[in-house]
Protein backbone atom coordinates (compact mmCIF):
# COMPACT_ATOMS: atom_id res chain seq x y z
CA UNK A 1 0.00 0.00 0.00
CA UNK A 2 2.93 2.33 1.17
CA UNK A 3 4.87 1.36 -2.38
CA UNK A 4 0.96 2.71 -4.27
CA UNK A 5 1.26 6.08 -2.87
CA UNK A 6 4.92 7.05 -4.23
CA UNK A 7 4.10 6.00 -7.84
CA UNK A 8 2.44 9.45 -8.30
CA UNK A 9 5.71 11.20 -6.88
CA UNK A 10 7.73 9.19 -9.04
CA UNK A 11 5.18 10.68 -12.03
CA UNK A 12 5.34 14.11 -10.95
CA UNK A 13 9.02 14.22 -11.21
CA UNK A 14 9.00 12.30 -14.62
CA UNK A 15 6.70 14.68 -16.12
CA UNK A 16 8.93 17.28 -14.29
CA UNK A 17 11.94 16.46 -16.17
CA UNK A 18 10.22 15.95 -19.94
CA UNK A 19 8.69 19.51 -18.94
CA UNK A 20 12.25 21.05 -18.29
CA UNK A 21 13.74 19.23 -21.36
CA UNK A 22 11.17 20.49 -23.67
CA UNK A 23 11.60 24.00 -22.35
CA UNK A 24 15.14 24.09 -22.96
CA UNK A 25 14.75 22.77 -26.65
CA UNK A 26 12.40 25.87 -27.28
CA UNK A 27 14.74 27.69 -25.76
CA UNK A 28 17.67 27.07 -27.83
CA UNK A 29 15.67 26.38 -31.00
CA UNK A 30 14.34 30.09 -30.54
CA UNK A 31 17.99 31.47 -30.15
CA UNK A 32 18.97 29.56 -33.92
CA UNK A 33 17.03 29.68 -36.83
CA UNK A 34 17.45 29.72 -40.71
CA UNK A 35 15.33 30.31 -43.36
CA UNK A 36 14.66 28.02 -46.56
CA UNK A 37 17.47 29.28 -48.35
CA UNK A 38 20.20 29.15 -45.80
CA UNK A 39 19.21 25.44 -44.77
CA UNK A 40 19.55 24.47 -48.31
CA UNK A 41 23.05 26.00 -47.93
CA UNK A 42 23.71 24.01 -45.11
CA UNK A 43 22.19 20.52 -46.67
CA UNK A 44 23.58 20.73 -49.85
CA UNK A 45 26.47 23.04 -50.28
CA UNK A 46 27.61 26.61 -51.74
CA UNK A 47 28.81 25.99 -55.10
CA UNK A 48 30.22 28.88 -57.20
CA UNK A 49 32.14 29.15 -60.62
CA UNK A 50 35.68 29.88 -60.45
CA UNK A 51 35.38 34.15 -60.97
CA UNK A 52 35.06 36.08 -57.66
CA UNK A 53 32.37 36.73 -55.58
CA UNK A 54 30.12 37.56 -53.06
CA UNK A 55 27.32 35.66 -51.13
CA UNK A 56 25.19 36.30 -48.09
CA UNK A 57 23.48 34.11 -45.46
CA UNK A 58 20.78 35.20 -43.44
CA UNK A 59 20.85 33.81 -39.82
CA UNK A 60 17.79 34.42 -37.49
CA UNK A 61 18.96 34.76 -33.32
CA UNK A 62 18.25 36.44 -30.30
CA UNK A 63 21.60 37.31 -29.95
CA UNK A 64 24.56 37.50 -31.15
CA UNK A 65 25.88 35.11 -29.54
CA UNK A 66 26.98 32.88 -33.76
CA UNK A 67 30.17 33.01 -34.57
CA UNK A 68 31.42 31.73 -38.15
CA UNK A 69 35.41 30.64 -38.58
CA UNK A 70 37.12 28.46 -41.53
CA UNK A 71 36.94 24.76 -40.66
CA UNK A 72 40.05 23.30 -42.59
CA UNK A 73 42.67 21.40 -41.49
CA UNK A 74 46.50 21.89 -42.29
CA UNK A 75 46.77 20.98 -45.22
CA UNK A 76 44.20 23.23 -46.64
CA UNK A 77 44.93 26.64 -48.08
CA UNK A 78 41.32 28.88 -47.21
CA UNK A 79 43.18 32.55 -48.04
CA UNK A 80 40.32 31.76 -50.83
CA UNK A 81 37.54 32.83 -48.63
CA UNK A 82 36.94 35.95 -46.62
CA UNK A 83 34.34 35.48 -44.12
CA UNK A 84 31.85 38.64 -42.27
CA UNK A 85 29.70 38.93 -39.56
CA UNK A 86 27.18 41.67 -40.26
CA UNK A 87 24.11 42.41 -37.38
CA UNK A 88 20.33 43.15 -38.46
CA UNK A 89 17.72 44.20 -36.86
CA UNK A 90 14.43 42.25 -35.17
CA UNK A 91 17.15 39.49 -34.59
CA UNK A 92 17.96 38.95 -38.05
CA UNK A 93 22.56 39.24 -38.52
CA UNK A 94 24.08 38.40 -41.79
CA UNK A 95 27.67 36.13 -43.15
CA UNK A 96 29.15 37.40 -46.15
CA UNK A 97 31.27 34.97 -47.47
CA UNK A 98 34.10 36.67 -49.99
CA UNK A 99 35.75 34.08 -52.52
CA UNK A 100 38.23 35.03 -54.84
CA UNK A 101 38.93 34.27 -58.09
CA UNK A 102 40.17 31.08 -58.50
CA UNK A 103 43.41 30.80 -61.02
CA UNK A 104 44.21 27.48 -60.49
CA UNK A 105 44.02 24.33 -62.67
CA UNK A 106 41.66 22.62 -59.74
CA UNK A 107 38.25 22.99 -58.49
CA UNK A 108 38.91 23.99 -54.74
CA UNK A 109 36.62 23.03 -51.32
CA UNK A 110 36.79 24.92 -47.84
CA UNK A 111 34.06 24.37 -45.07
CA UNK A 112 32.70 27.41 -43.07
CA UNK A 113 32.05 26.33 -39.61
CA UNK A 114 28.65 28.09 -37.55
CA UNK A 115 28.82 27.79 -34.23
CA UNK A 116 25.84 28.67 -31.72
CA UNK A 117 27.15 27.34 -28.09
CA UNK A 118 27.21 23.52 -28.51
CA UNK A 119 25.14 23.68 -31.94
CA UNK A 120 27.75 23.41 -34.92
CA UNK A 121 26.88 23.71 -38.70
CA UNK A 122 29.05 23.26 -41.61
CA UNK A 123 28.97 24.71 -44.85
CA UNK A 124 30.95 23.33 -47.60
CA UNK A 125 32.22 25.77 -50.65
CA UNK A 126 33.47 23.74 -53.71
CA UNK A 127 34.67 26.70 -56.49
CA UNK A 128 34.98 25.24 -60.02
CA UNK A 129 38.60 26.09 -62.37
CA UNK A 130 37.90 27.75 -65.38
CA UNK A 131 38.18 25.91 -68.39
CA UNK A 132 41.55 26.55 -70.01
CA UNK A 133 44.16 25.27 -72.31
CA UNK A 134 47.66 25.91 -71.66
CA UNK A 135 49.72 25.34 -75.15
CA UNK A 136 53.71 25.79 -73.98
CA UNK A 137 54.93 26.04 -78.01
CA UNK A 138 52.61 27.25 -80.86
CA UNK A 139 55.02 25.88 -83.19
CA UNK A 140 56.46 22.82 -83.24
CA UNK A 141 60.02 22.05 -84.91
CA UNK A 142 60.23 18.80 -86.67
CA UNK A 143 63.27 17.51 -88.59
CA UNK A 144 63.18 16.53 -92.36
CA UNK A 145 63.72 13.05 -91.56
CA UNK A 146 60.38 12.25 -89.93
CA UNK A 147 59.39 9.97 -87.69
CA UNK A 148 57.59 9.97 -84.26
CA UNK A 149 57.32 13.28 -82.98
CA UNK A 150 55.31 13.66 -79.50
CA UNK A 151 53.62 17.48 -78.79
CA UNK A 152 52.36 18.29 -75.05
CA UNK A 153 49.79 20.58 -73.58
CA UNK A 154 48.04 21.02 -70.42
CA UNK A 155 44.03 20.91 -70.15
CA UNK A 156 41.63 20.74 -67.54
CA UNK A 157 39.12 20.28 -69.49
CA UNK A 158 38.29 17.47 -72.14
CA UNK A 159 39.61 18.04 -75.66
CA UNK A 160 39.22 16.39 -78.94
CA UNK A 161 42.70 16.27 -81.45
CA UNK A 162 42.97 16.20 -85.29
CA UNK A 163 45.24 17.65 -87.88
CA UNK A 164 43.94 20.47 -89.93
CA UNK A 165 43.10 19.75 -93.40
CA UNK A 166 43.04 23.51 -94.44
CA UNK A 167 45.53 25.70 -96.21
CA UNK A 168 48.23 22.54 -96.41
CA UNK A 169 48.06 19.00 -97.43
CA UNK A 170 48.74 17.02 -94.17
CA UNK A 171 48.69 13.86 -95.77
CA UNK A 172 52.62 13.37 -94.83
CA UNK A 173 51.84 13.58 -91.11
CA UNK A 174 49.35 11.18 -89.04
CA UNK A 175 47.78 11.49 -85.49
CA UNK A 176 48.37 8.14 -83.89
CA UNK A 177 47.25 8.66 -79.96
CA UNK A 178 45.96 11.36 -77.60
CA UNK A 179 46.63 9.93 -74.44
CA UNK A 180 45.48 12.42 -70.74
CA UNK A 181 47.16 12.03 -67.70
CA UNK A 182 45.52 14.51 -65.21
CA UNK A 183 45.85 18.07 -66.73
CA UNK A 184 48.66 16.74 -69.24
CA UNK A 185 47.94 15.73 -72.49
CA UNK A 186 50.42 13.90 -75.15
CA UNK A 187 49.70 13.68 -79.39
CA UNK A 188 51.92 11.29 -81.07
CA UNK A 189 52.30 11.98 -84.22
CA UNK A 190 53.50 10.03 -87.46
CA UNK A 191 56.09 12.11 -89.78
CA UNK A 192 57.03 11.10 -93.21
CA UNK A 193 60.54 11.98 -94.24
CA UNK A 194 60.62 15.24 -96.32
CA UNK A 195 62.07 15.25 -99.47
CA UNK A 196 60.64 18.44 -100.69
CA UNK A 197 60.50 21.82 -99.29
CA UNK A 198 59.43 23.07 -96.01
CA UNK A 199 55.98 22.01 -95.10
CA UNK A 200 53.02 22.42 -92.37
CA UNK A 201 50.21 20.92 -90.96
CA UNK A 202 48.18 22.47 -88.10
CA UNK A 203 47.39 19.95 -84.78
CA UNK A 204 43.61 21.23 -83.94
CA UNK A 205 42.52 21.17 -79.94
CA UNK A 206 39.10 21.43 -79.80
CA UNK A 207 37.01 22.59 -76.24
CA UNK A 208 33.23 21.76 -77.02
CA UNK A 209 32.56 22.55 -73.33
CA UNK A 210 33.52 26.39 -73.99
CA UNK A 211 33.47 26.14 -77.45
CA UNK A 212 36.98 27.34 -78.77
CA UNK A 213 39.44 25.93 -80.96
CA UNK A 214 43.41 25.90 -79.88
CA UNK A 215 46.06 25.26 -82.79
CA UNK A 216 49.46 24.39 -82.75
CA UNK A 217 51.91 24.77 -86.18
CA UNK A 218 53.95 21.88 -86.76
CA UNK A 219 56.59 22.46 -89.51
CA UNK A 220 58.81 20.39 -91.33
CA UNK A 221 62.01 21.28 -92.12
CA UNK A 222 62.94 21.07 -96.07
CA UNK A 223 65.24 18.51 -97.68
CA UNK A 224 69.00 19.53 -98.28
CA UNK A 225 69.19 22.61 -100.25
CA UNK A 226 71.08 22.69 -103.73
CA UNK A 227 73.21 25.72 -105.13
CA UNK A 228 70.37 26.22 -107.71
CA UNK A 229 66.72 26.36 -106.31
CA UNK A 230 63.71 27.40 -107.65
CA UNK A 231 60.54 28.19 -105.17
CA UNK A 232 57.41 28.69 -106.13
CA UNK A 233 55.06 30.59 -103.09
CA UNK A 234 52.08 29.52 -103.72
CA UNK A 235 50.62 31.20 -100.53
CA UNK A 236 52.31 34.47 -99.35
CA UNK A 237 53.53 34.49 -96.42
CA UNK A 238 55.00 30.78 -96.58
CA UNK A 239 58.37 31.63 -97.51
CA UNK A 240 59.83 31.17 -93.89
CA UNK A 241 58.00 27.97 -93.75
CA UNK A 242 59.51 26.50 -97.88
CA UNK A 243 62.94 27.65 -96.32
CA UNK A 244 62.82 26.23 -93.15
CA UNK A 245 64.73 27.69 -89.84
CA UNK A 246 68.32 25.45 -90.46
CA UNK A 247 70.50 28.16 -91.02
CA UNK A 248 73.44 26.30 -92.47
CA UNK A 249 71.45 24.30 -95.47
CA UNK A 250 69.51 27.70 -96.52
CA UNK A 251 73.75 28.85 -97.32
CA UNK A 252 74.10 26.01 -99.51
CA UNK A 253 71.90 28.06 -101.89
CA UNK A 254 74.04 30.57 -104.45
CA UNK A 255 71.51 31.32 -106.76
CA UNK A 256 67.64 31.34 -105.87
CA UNK A 257 64.61 32.23 -108.00
CA UNK A 258 61.39 32.79 -106.96
CA UNK A 259 58.03 33.35 -108.18
CA UNK A 260 54.63 33.62 -106.68
CA UNK A 261 52.74 36.20 -104.70
CA UNK A 262 55.17 37.80 -101.80
CA UNK A 263 54.11 39.71 -98.36
CA UNK A 264 55.87 41.54 -96.42
CA UNK A 265 56.27 38.57 -94.35
CA UNK A 266 58.24 36.97 -96.89
CA UNK A 267 60.50 40.04 -97.39
CA UNK A 268 61.60 39.96 -94.06
CA UNK A 269 62.13 35.95 -94.50
CA UNK A 270 64.34 37.30 -97.48
CA UNK A 271 65.99 39.55 -95.65
CA UNK A 272 67.20 37.64 -92.87
CA UNK A 273 68.41 34.86 -95.67
CA UNK A 274 70.61 37.32 -98.05
CA UNK A 275 72.38 39.59 -94.82
CA UNK A 276 75.04 39.01 -92.93
CA UNK A 277 78.74 38.15 -93.22
CA UNK A 278 77.37 34.48 -93.23
CA UNK A 279 74.69 35.04 -96.56
CA UNK A 280 75.46 32.80 -99.22
CA UNK A 281 73.62 34.07 -101.81
CA UNK A 282 75.01 35.39 -105.03
CA UNK A 283 72.21 35.90 -107.38
CA UNK A 284 68.38 36.55 -106.97
CA UNK A 285 65.64 36.44 -109.48
CA UNK A 286 62.44 37.81 -108.27
CA UNK A 287 61.43 38.89 -111.50
CA UNK A 288 58.58 36.24 -111.85
CA UNK A 289 56.99 37.36 -108.05
CA UNK A 290 54.03 39.55 -107.65
CA UNK A 291 54.03 41.96 -104.43
CA UNK A 292 50.84 43.09 -101.95
CA UNK A 293 48.43 45.52 -103.00
CA UNK A 294 50.67 48.52 -102.44
CA UNK A 295 53.34 47.63 -105.26
CA UNK A 296 56.00 48.27 -102.06
CA UNK A 297 57.01 45.37 -100.40
CA UNK A 298 60.62 45.61 -100.86
CA UNK A 299 61.69 47.06 -97.31
CA UNK A 300 63.95 50.04 -96.67
CA UNK A 301 67.58 48.33 -96.67
CA UNK A 302 66.37 45.20 -98.09
CA UNK A 303 69.48 44.00 -99.36
CA UNK A 304 71.81 46.43 -97.44
CA UNK A 305 75.68 45.30 -96.71
CA UNK A 306 74.67 41.68 -98.25
CA UNK A 307 77.12 39.63 -100.58
CA UNK A 308 74.41 39.35 -103.40
CA UNK A 309 75.72 40.26 -107.05
CA UNK A 310 72.68 40.44 -108.89
CA UNK A 311 69.43 40.91 -108.73
CA UNK A 312 66.09 40.68 -110.66
CA UNK A 313 63.68 42.64 -108.62
CA UNK A 314 59.81 41.75 -109.10
CA UNK A 315 58.01 42.75 -112.27
CA UNK A 316 55.09 44.92 -110.38
CA UNK A 317 56.95 46.59 -107.81
CA UNK A 318 57.06 50.31 -107.84
CA UNK A 319 59.78 51.90 -105.82
CA UNK A 320 63.07 50.68 -104.97
CA UNK A 321 63.02 52.33 -101.18
CA UNK A 322 65.50 54.15 -99.00
CA UNK A 323 68.89 52.62 -98.92
CA UNK A 324 67.46 49.14 -100.34
CA UNK A 325 71.46 47.96 -101.90
CA UNK A 326 73.39 50.12 -99.64
CA UNK A 327 76.62 49.48 -99.75
CA UNK A 328 76.56 46.00 -101.42
CA UNK A 329 80.06 45.82 -102.25
CA UNK A 330 79.70 42.83 -104.64
CA UNK A 331 76.30 43.77 -106.75
CA UNK A 332 77.68 44.32 -109.79
CA UNK A 333 74.63 44.51 -112.08
CA UNK A 334 71.01 45.33 -111.65
CA UNK A 335 67.57 45.56 -113.75
CA UNK A 336 65.34 48.55 -113.11
CA UNK A 337 62.00 47.11 -114.15
CA UNK A 338 58.70 48.95 -116.11
CA UNK A 339 57.31 49.70 -113.37
CA UNK A 340 59.31 51.53 -111.16
CA UNK A 341 58.48 54.73 -110.36
CA UNK A 342 60.73 55.76 -108.03
CA UNK A 343 64.43 55.13 -107.06
CA UNK A 344 64.58 56.61 -103.36
CA UNK A 345 67.27 58.39 -101.62
CA UNK A 346 71.02 56.29 -101.37
CA UNK A 347 69.24 52.87 -103.02
CA UNK A 348 72.25 52.03 -104.63
CA UNK A 349 75.30 54.11 -102.57
CA UNK A 350 78.50 51.96 -101.44
CA UNK A 351 77.73 49.93 -104.34
CA UNK A 352 81.33 50.13 -105.53
CA UNK A 353 80.76 46.88 -107.74
CA UNK A 354 78.11 47.96 -109.75
CA UNK A 355 78.74 48.00 -113.18
CA UNK A 356 75.43 48.21 -115.17
CA UNK A 357 72.21 49.39 -114.08
CA UNK A 358 69.80 48.41 -117.20
CA UNK A 359 66.44 50.16 -117.28
CA UNK A 360 63.54 48.60 -119.26
CA UNK A 361 62.08 50.58 -121.87
CA UNK A 362 58.80 50.94 -120.77
CA UNK A 363 60.26 52.14 -117.39
CA UNK A 364 58.24 54.58 -116.04
CA UNK A 365 60.67 56.01 -113.42
CA UNK A 366 59.53 59.41 -112.61
CA UNK A 367 62.01 60.19 -109.39
CA UNK A 368 65.33 59.46 -108.35
CA UNK A 369 66.65 60.62 -104.56
CA UNK A 370 69.47 62.06 -103.47
CA UNK A 371 72.54 60.00 -103.70
CA UNK A 372 70.67 57.18 -105.18
CA UNK A 373 73.26 56.52 -107.43
CA UNK A 374 76.48 57.07 -105.35
CA UNK A 375 77.78 53.92 -105.80
CA UNK A 376 81.74 54.73 -105.85
CA UNK A 377 81.97 52.87 -108.88
CA UNK A 378 82.64 53.29 -112.98
CA UNK A 379 79.56 52.60 -114.83
CA UNK A 380 80.18 52.65 -118.72
CA UNK A 381 76.62 53.15 -119.78
CA UNK A 382 73.78 54.31 -117.84
CA UNK A 383 70.67 54.80 -119.77
CA UNK A 384 67.66 56.61 -118.24
CA UNK A 385 64.22 56.36 -119.11
CA UNK A 386 61.93 59.43 -119.47
CA UNK A 387 60.52 61.01 -116.94
CA UNK A 388 58.60 63.82 -115.86
CA UNK A 389 59.47 64.99 -112.39
CA UNK A 390 62.38 66.84 -110.93
CA UNK A 391 65.54 65.40 -110.04
CA UNK A 392 68.15 66.59 -107.36
CA UNK A 393 71.71 66.82 -109.15
CA UNK A 394 73.15 64.71 -106.09
CA UNK A 395 70.86 61.89 -107.71
CA UNK A 396 73.86 61.29 -109.96
CA UNK A 397 76.78 62.49 -107.98
CA UNK A 398 79.28 59.91 -106.60
CA UNK A 399 80.02 57.50 -109.36
CA UNK A 400 81.92 57.40 -112.43
CA UNK A 401 79.49 57.62 -115.52
CA UNK A 402 81.64 57.33 -118.85
CA UNK A 403 78.38 57.59 -120.94
CA UNK A 404 74.59 59.07 -119.66
CA UNK A 405 71.69 58.17 -122.35
CA UNK A 406 68.38 60.55 -122.26
CA UNK A 407 65.73 60.04 -124.31
CA UNK A 408 64.03 63.38 -122.72
CA UNK A 409 63.33 65.68 -125.17
CA UNK A 410 63.35 68.47 -122.78
CA UNK A 411 66.11 68.55 -119.81
CA UNK A 412 64.77 67.62 -116.96
CA UNK A 413 64.10 70.76 -114.30
CA UNK A 414 66.67 69.89 -111.60
CA UNK A 415 67.33 71.60 -108.65
CA UNK A 416 70.59 72.27 -107.18
CA UNK A 417 74.49 72.30 -108.93
CA UNK A 418 75.43 69.87 -111.00
CA UNK A 419 78.87 68.32 -109.36
CA UNK A 420 81.27 65.12 -110.40
CA UNK A 421 79.75 64.45 -113.99
CA UNK A 422 81.92 66.90 -115.97
CA UNK A 423 83.86 63.69 -117.08
CA UNK A 424 80.90 62.49 -118.75
CA UNK A 425 79.26 62.32 -122.46
CA UNK A 426 75.85 62.99 -122.28
CA UNK A 427 73.77 61.39 -125.17
CA UNK A 428 70.38 63.36 -126.04
CA UNK A 429 67.89 63.08 -129.12
CA UNK A 430 69.38 64.67 -132.15
CA UNK A 431 67.17 67.82 -132.31
CA UNK A 432 67.88 68.90 -128.30
CA UNK A 433 71.19 69.09 -128.26
CA UNK A 434 71.68 73.25 -128.13
CA UNK A 435 68.78 72.52 -125.43
CA UNK A 436 71.00 70.98 -123.25
CA UNK A 437 74.13 72.69 -123.86
CA UNK A 438 72.03 76.01 -122.61
CA UNK A 439 70.24 74.25 -119.51
CA UNK A 440 71.42 74.35 -115.72
CA UNK A 441 72.81 71.13 -114.19
CA UNK A 442 73.10 69.46 -118.18
CA UNK A 443 75.51 72.51 -119.49
CA UNK A 444 78.15 71.03 -116.96
CA UNK A 445 78.58 67.39 -118.50
CA UNK A 446 81.87 66.88 -120.43
CA UNK A 447 80.23 66.75 -123.80
CA UNK A 448 76.78 67.15 -125.06
CA UNK A 449 75.94 64.65 -128.41
CA UNK A 450 73.79 63.23 -130.20
CA UNK A 451 72.12 60.07 -129.35
CA UNK A 452 73.54 57.51 -130.86
CA UNK A 453 73.24 53.21 -131.66
CA UNK A 454 74.76 51.98 -128.48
Amino acid sequence: MNNMKKYPLYIIALLSCILFLSCDKTKHEDTWWFDNETENLFTNGLFVNYESTCRVITIGCNSDSWIATMNNNDNQNDSWITINKEEGNDGISYCSIKISENKGWNERCAYVKFTNGNDIRLLTIKQEAEKRVYIPYKLVQITREGGMVEVSFEANVNCECSISRIGWNPSWIKMVSHEKDGQTNKVVLKVDENLSLGRQAILDISIAEIGTTEHITLQQEPRLFNENENINIYTEGTLGTLLGSDIANCRNIRTLTLSGRLNVSDMICLYRLTNGPNSSIKNLNMFSCTTDASGNTILDEMFSNSNIERVNLPGDLKCIPYKAFYRCTSLDSINVEANIKKIDILAFAGCSSLKSISFDSYCQLAEIGMGAFNTKSVIEDLVLPTFNVKMPPSALYGCTIKRLHLTEEVPPILVGEGKGLQNTILYVPAESVELYKKAKFWRDFKEICPQQTY
